[in-house]
């Protein structure tokens, strides 16, 4: 005991005397094979290793080692000994394994050299495993030439250094693939290692000098070479000491750590906490070695001497003695505890606080005492500190720890009490309802929850109602009562409203609405159970069903579940009264797969009437009961398929199956009471066609604002001519009529068709020059006749002998330079040719102008200019004189080039010519240049045209019969050539579109499937573009002049035959909107995802690119539908949630009509009056999404269910997307 404590009383120095030797009793061995020895003396040191060293030899599976504990009992000069050797043979596999307990004592003088045994060598130990050394100082010296170590030569085994100082001289003078360490020369050896032990140092030190004499060999400061799968821990330590190596390798922690010669695994971990290391000392923190990933070396840390104490170190190295320094450096009071601390520390706490007391001296007891605060007694009494100690009042603790005989400086903590005033009470129920004698609890929270002083008061406004006992409210009678709650501290309330109702009313019997149903499997129906009386207080009823394998039943809801009968029974929970109902299941029914209505479209006017015909899929569906509903019922009702118009407007008619769900729609136009027709002429009243080519007539209904404009086409006879839609197909030589009818009143108009026999072969070709002669620059012009004059296909093509003579371009012959070229002209139909020869002479050197070519063209004038035929090219000269007058016109906005009156045959080119003039007359007036052909109109922007250039535009239909490399799937029907000149120069490209419109060729069966290709001059294949119906002619918009297939669609997949949406699909497939899963899938009705629905929406708005590449966190970009995406993105018509898109999730049809209306609005549409949603979940409609599912249910573009429920969590099929697409797609005109 220290002097501070002789003022403790007489009873707390014996019962710390007490303590203590029970501590030393408590920490002997306990296990019977170890051996406690005790030593003293130098002779002491030597008996042990003498002991230890004569017991017989191990192998590298069991070694020979001693079992001991060892305790150092005074400070051991090993100076006089001359033959010490060290403890173990490690040749021998002999060593020593359990505790080496310095007791804080000294061991010095220690002189080994390089005598027996061979092998490894320590100050101390030569081989030990599984092993603790500590509170020990050494110093000395060792000389040998293998592994060698200022404690331990080599640990085969565990190994902990902990208190302990090395002060070594240590030399390594011998051979290669050895190592010195400070403390321990080697972890493991060779093929006699073992992995999976732990090396720890802490609070340990090195000094001295460790030298190796030999290149190669590891010097390192604490350890020289770990050689197998340990863990290593080195806490709290240091090195200081001169490492030399000659050439060598040098570490100041350690040396080497994978010194592997027999592919043993390498350091399990390593783990450096707050190590230091001398500054200047020779290496670096690792000598060399493969190190663990996780390894820190930022816990090591250089010093310089003299400046490490606990301040670096920490609490274990304390200067308690003032004698803790070992050749000028500190090291570890090993002996003299370290003062506790408290946890929390001293000051204000609340009231119940725990705190914890302990001391950084291992193994060390701590002893406390307690009294109130502002006392200081004259004698304490300690006592063993084995729990936390709480604090309610102010307090002061005092503590100190004890470990070997020694007591640490004694800790005081005063802790004051922080009182925390009450800020309110909050109930958990506010309002409850009970029964006389029946009991509630309510619970009050007070605040803060760390509030001094918690305690309420509970009280009743009226005990004859309810009553309350520590929140337990009791109803006594029939009324109403506030419960209050208040805080003791602030006087904070809260109230909760009881009302006691009278006492139940019992039940008297339970009644169904049915006593029999019918039922096929998986069917449900739905049994109502009234309880008697009407105002019983408990109507709860329990359902049962006697065969489950018939039917079940929940809440009431029987669901079949095979043939048979069943009883599903119902019983009061009040009473037990009961009913039954006979449940007959009948063998399961024949699916429904869809259904379709025989019209998609009708136009009616108020009071009229239409009908509705409804087929459901396979015909031998077992339940083909439908329900018939309407958009809005203000404009059409209908009753079992019959429409009937009520006011003007649209509605659309919807058939949904009862089994299934299966739907198909018609939208009805009520136009305001009907204008009659009074009469219908067509533009023609005979033409002239062979077979297989068409012509189109155009009915006029009158009056021009007649409410039904329908007409019926017919012909006299369908082997000469057919129609549709006005579109006339000849079929076979011979005259036919055709007729159009007015639906409205039934007025005629006909038209006489002649089919002329089939193609006339070409049977020769002449020209009407054989011979001329021109100058270079010249040129000349030469008449190809085919012959017979009626030849179905006169198309020639031009050839020359010598284009450095004479060149050909559609008969017009140009002179090059001198010399005798022959001009070929060849037929198409049967290659006959005729040939002139082309004599040209050099150019004049003076005088006169160009030489008049010899040949001649034919002519005619027309109402803008003169028609040329040249060859197969009727080429219309504009004459701008005749078109000025009309481009002044400010009543007309174009300029119209008719080329009706142009005659040009089959397969034959048109061409319209526009001096440089008229360009510049059309550029100045702003007006669009519009050619028009029998069906065919091109409107050029003045945008295309080039200012003081002569442009031509030509237009040749060819037989689709030549088409090559058409896409599967796709019938044509007619191509047509295009073709521009600026000049002599071709022009392919334009800045502005130019847009185009055919005729519908003969024998389209559908006009939706109907579309556009173009031939991609680079490929070779026809590419789709587009096109749309618009008055019964097909529409698009070009840059870019080719050949054009007019073409459809016959694309269908075996799993749509019969479905309800496959007319729209197959359309939307023919638009190149959407694809099947593969080629002859289309899985209709599989969930269509958000990445996949925000894609056609993309592709059908034909979005821009997107520039951003980062929009949403969950699409990387390499995804199929990326881009799209991004374009819909970019567009306003997607957004995504906490960053990411979500795009393989199932759309929701809310979510569906969200992106719908924002495309809707992005395109420009626009929305009338919206319609109230009357959808009876309408509330299950997210706020977010209402505004956008009532827009497009306004548009009719998604509708509800026959149950009056719209389903906005529900997931929309492949189906009713593509059908909801094209509903959009028809609103737009796209």
């Amino acid at each position: 005991m220290k002097s501070k404590f002789k003022a403790f009383t007489r009873k707390f120095s014996l019962f710390l005397v007490l303590a203590m030797v029970i501590s030393l009793i408590s920490v002997a061995p306990a296990q019977a094979a170890q051996t406690t020895v005790h030593i003293s003396t130098a002779q002491d040191l030597v008996d042990l290793a003498n002991t230890i060293n004569s017991r017989p030899a191990g192998d590298n599976l069991n070694m020979s080692m001693g079992d001991y504990y060892v305790e150092v009992d005074a400070d051991i000069d090993m100076s006089g000994v001359s033959n010490w050797q060290g403890i173990g043979k490690p040749q021998n596999f002999i060593g020593m394994t359990g505790t080496f307990d310095g007791n804080g004592h000294t061991i010095s003088g220690i002189s080994l050299t390089n005598a027996q045994p061979v092998g490894p060598k320590g100050g101390l130990f030569n081989l030990v495993a599984d092993i603790t050394i500590k509170d020990l100082k050494v110093s000395g010296s060792v000389n040998s030439n293998r592994f060698i170590g200022g404690i331990v030569g080599r640990a085969l085994g565990s190994l902990t250094i902990q208190n302990c100082i090395a002060d070594m001289s240590l030399t390594l003078s011998g051979g290669a693939s050895n190592s010195v360490g400070g403390l321990v020369g080697q972890m493991g050896a060779g093929q006699w290692y073992t992995t999976g032990h732990t090396m720890t140092i802490i609070n340990s030190a090195a000094l001295g000098t460790f030298t190796s004499n030999t290149s190669g060999n590891p010097v390192g400061g604490l350890i020289g070479h770990i050689y197998t799968g340990f863990n290593v821990n080195i806490i709290n330590s240091y090195v200081a000491a001169s490492l030399v190596n000659a050439g060598g390798i040098t570490g100041a922690l350690v040396a080497n750590i994978n010194y592997n010669t027999f592919s043993i695994p390498t350091l399990s971990t390593l783990n450096i906490t707050n190590t230091w290391y001398l500054s200047g000392m020779s290496g670096s923190i690792i000598g060399e070695g493969t190190l663990p990933p996780d390894i820190d070396l930022g816990n090591c840390f250089s010093f310089t001497a003299g400046t490490l104490d606990a301040s670096n170190l920490g609490p274990a190295w304390e200067n308690k003695s003032g004698v803790n320094v070992f050749n000028g450096y500190s090291y570890p009071d090993i002996l003299h505890p370290v003062m506790p601390t408290a946890n929390p520390a001293a000051g204000a706490v609340a009231p119940g606080t725990t705190v914890t007391l302990s001391t950084a001296t291992v193994g060390a007891s701590v002893y406390y005492a307690v009294y109130p605060a502002g006392i200081d007694p004259a004698t304490v009494t300690f006592g063993l500190y084995n729990h936390p100690i709480v604090i309610n009042s102010d307090t002061t603790i005092k503590a100190y720890a004890s470990a070997n005989g020694e007591d640490s400086d004694v800790m005081t903590a005063d802790y004051t009490i922080r009182l925390q005033p009450v800020t309110g009470v909050e109930l958990d129920q506010h309002a409850i309802t009970l029964t006389p004698g029946a009991t509630g609890t309510l619970a009050a929270t007070v605040a803060p929850a760390d509030a001094t002083n918690k305690n309420v008061i509970w009280t009743t406004s009226d005990s004859t109602v309810a009553t309350v006992t520590y929140g337990v409210v009791t109803a006594v009678g029939a009324g109403t009562a506030n419960i209050t709650v208040r805080t003791a501290d602030g006087s904070f309330t809260d109230t909760c409203e009881v009302t006691v109702n009278p006492a139940a009313v019992a039940a008297t019997g339970v009644e169904l609405d049915q006593h029999a149903i019918t039922l096929t499997p998986g069917a449900t129906g739905t049994l109502t159970a009234t309880v008697a009386p009407t105002d019983a207080t408990n109507k709860n009823v329990i359902w049962t069903t006697s065969d489950s394998t018939v039917a079940t039943v929940t809440y009431g809801v029987v669901t079949a579940v095979g043939a048979g009968k069943a009883t599903i029974t119902v019983r009061t929970a009040d009473g037990n009264f009961t009913d039954t109902c006979e449940v007959t299941v009948n063998p399961a029914a024949l699916a429904v797969t869809g259904v379709g209505l025989d019209q998609h479209a009708i136009t009616l006017t108020p009071g009229a009437t239409g009908t509705l015909a409804a087929t459901v899929a396979p015909t031998d569906a077992t339940n083909k009961n439908v329900i018939w509903t309407t958009s809005d019922s203000t404009v059409a009702t209908v009753t079992y398929g019959v429409v009937t118009a009520v006011g003007a407007g649209k509605a659309t008619i919807t058939v949904r199956t009862a089994d299934g769900n299966f739907t198909d729609t018609c939208e009805v136009t009520v136009n305001p009471a009907a204008l009659a027709v009074t009469g219908v002429g067509l533009d023609q009243h005979a033409i002239t066609l062979t077979p297989g080519a068409i012509g189109a007539l155009t009915a006029t209904v009158a009056p021009a604002d007649a409410t039904n404009k329908n007409v019926i086409w017919t012909t006299s006879d369908s082997t000469v001519a057919t129609v549709t839609y006005g579109v006339v197909t000849a079929v076979g030589a011979g005259k036919a009529t055709i007729t159009v009818r007015t639906a409205d009143g039934s007025f005629k108009d006909s038209c006489e068709v002649t089919v002329s026999p089939a193609a006339v072969a070409v049977t020769g070709v002449g020209l009407d020059q054989h011979a001329i002669t021109l100058t270079a620059g010249a040129s000349g012009t030469l008449t190809a006749t085919v012959a017979p004059v009626d030849a179905t296909n006169k198309n020639v093509i031009w050839t020359t002998s010598d284009s450095t003579v004479a060149t050909v371009a559609k008969g017009v012959v140009t002179a090059v330079g001198a010399g005798t070229a022959t001009i070929t002209v060849t037929t198409e139909d049967g290659s006959f040719k005729d040939t002139c020869q082309v004599t040209v002479n050099a150019a004049a050197t003076s005088g006169g102008g160009p030489q008049a070519p010899t040949t001649t063209q034919q002519t005619s004038t027309t109402d803008l200019g003169q028609v040329i035929q040249s060859g197969s090219t009727a080429t219309l000269q504009v004459d701008a004189k005749k078109v000025a007058d009309q481009l002044k016109d400010a009543a007309q906005s174009e300029l119209v080039i008719n080329l009706s009156q142009v005659t040009a045959g089959s397969g034959q080119s048109k061409a319209v010519q526009l001096p440089a003039e008229v360009i510049n007359l059309v550029i100045a007036a702003n007006k669009p240049i519009v050619i028009q052909d029998s069906g065919l109109k091109i409107v050029i922007p003045t945008e295309v045209l080039i200012q003081g250039q002569n442009m031509t535009f030509s237009t040749t239909q060819v037989s689709s019969q030549t088409v090559a490399s058409a896409p599967e799937h796709v019938e044509s029907k007619a191509v047509y050539s295009f073709d521009a000149w600026a000049g002599e120069t071709a022009v392919h490209n334009f800045t502005k579109s130019i847009s185009i419109t055919l005729p519908i060729p003969a024998g389209v069966t559908e006009l939706g499937k109907l579309g556009v290709y173009y031939l991609n001059e680079t490929t070779g294949q026809w590419d789709y573009m587009g096109g749309r119906i618009v008055d019964g002619k097909l529409v698009f918009n070009t840059n870019h002049f080719s050949k054009y297939m007019v073409a459809e669609s016959q694309k269908t997949f075996g799993d749509i035959v019969s479905h309800w949406a496959k007319a729209d699909i197959e359309v939307m497939v023919a638009r190149h909107v959407i694809n099947g899963t593969d080629a002859d899938t289309f899985a209709p009705q599989n969930n269509i995802t958000r990445a996949e629905f925000a894609a056609l929406l993309s592709r059908v708005l034909k979005l821009s690119d997107a520039a951003d590449e980062g929009t949403f966190k969950d699409i990387t970009g390499g995804e199929w539908y990326a881009n799209d995406v991004r374009k819909a993105a970019k567009a306003g018509i997607i957004q995504g949630s906490d960053g990411n898109f979500h795009p393989g999730d199932s759309i929701t049809r809310q979510e569906m009509a969200v992106m719908i209306n924002r495309a809707y609005s992005y395109a420009g549409g626009k929305i009338g009056t919206l319609t109230d949603l009357a959808f009876i979940d309408k509330g299950s409609i997210s706020a977010w999404a209402n505004d956008a599912v009532q827009s497009v249910y306004t548009l009719g573009i998604i509708n509800g269910y026959p149950d009056g429920s719209f389903g906005a969590l529900g997931h929309a099929t492949r189906a009713e997307g593509t059908v909801m697409l094209k509903t959009f797609m028809d609103k737009l005109g796209l």
